[in-house]
């Protein structure tokens, strides 16, 4: 072979050498490191990672659910515009660290805070009962709490006869029919 030849063949491998070292874990190891560290506010190093997804960018990831292990290291799910599916990424973390990234995980919905009810049991209304030949304001007692325009039990005051009704307001109500 030619000297060259040689330094051709040389410099291929070198440089197939160097792009396998660019695609390897500890790359890979050291962008998730880098990540963690400024997501977590707390300084991650590249050998706590055990494995991260390959990808050229974390830019826009954010945590899922996180599951942390008895030893203290955690498993964490990423969101990641890059990838279709979840990513997993697993991290050694010292255990009480390790709680504080499952707090830090992407929290819960809150449930939407559910109206206060405008009528309460035993509030005495004013009941709007409509027919096709009739139409009657009858004192009533409500039996069960409402909200606007919830559906309520009520009885007739001074007798025993309970309705299904409409909450209008805070007094009144409109009679839907009778029993329940």
């Amino acid at each position: 072979m030619t000297r060259r030849g040689f330094s051709t063949l040389m410099m291929a491998l070198l440089l197939c050498s160097g792009m396998a070292q660019a695609a390897s874990p500890g790359d890979s190891h050291t962008r998730a490191a880098a990540w963690l560290s400024n997501e977590l506010h707390r300084g991650i190093a590249a050998r706590q990672v055990r494995s991260a997804p390959e990808l050229a960018s974390f830019e826009g990831c954010k945590l899922g659910r996180v599951t942390v292990a008895y030893t203290g290291g955690a498993s964490l799910e990423l969101h990641c515009p890059a990838a279709a599916l979840p990513q997993i990424m697993l991290v050694d973390l010292p255990l009480s660290p390790a709680r504080e990234v499952k707090s830090l995980a992407a929290p819960k919905p809150l449930a939407a805070p559910k109206p206060l009810p405008v009528v309460r049991p035993g509030a005495r209304l004013q009941a709007d009962w409509r027919t096709a030949s009739m139409h009657a304001l009858l004192p009533v007692v409500a039996l069960e709490p409402g909200t606007d325009g919830a559906e309520i039990r009520v009885r007739l005051s001074g007798g025993n006869r309970t309705f299904r009704a409409r909450v209008l307001n805070a007094r009144s109500v409109e009679i839907l029919h009778e029993g329940s």
